[in-house]
């Protein structure tokens, strides 16, 4: 919510909410639970974009998913941004 307003303060009225959570950052998650960590993640950070404007859309940069391929595989996008509407990320 706080993203939300700030940017609105800063911008005016905006729909497009740019949060790069783990731009070349190592991600600290367990092994055991990568997929469920990464899920809830997403799903953290739109409901935060969404509580402060109800047709935010959560932009981010691919660059994070490039940096750290090997790392950042297929199904740890998909469990990332599987908590998003398609329409809103």
């Amino acid at each position: 919510m706080r993203l939300s307003r700030s940017t609105r303060l800063l911008y005016g009225e905006v729909e497009h909410y740019l949060a790069d959570t783990f731009n070349e950052l190592a991600v600290p998650v367990r092994a055991d639970h990568r997929y469920e960590t990464y899920n809830s993640l997403g799903k953290r950070s739109f409901e935060g974009i969404n509580a402060g404007d109800s047709k935010g859309t959560w932009v981010m940069q691919g660059w994070l998913f490039v940096y750290d391929a090997a790392f950042w595989d297929n199904a740890s996008v998909e469990a990332l941004l599987r908590g998003v509407p398609n329409d809103r990320c």
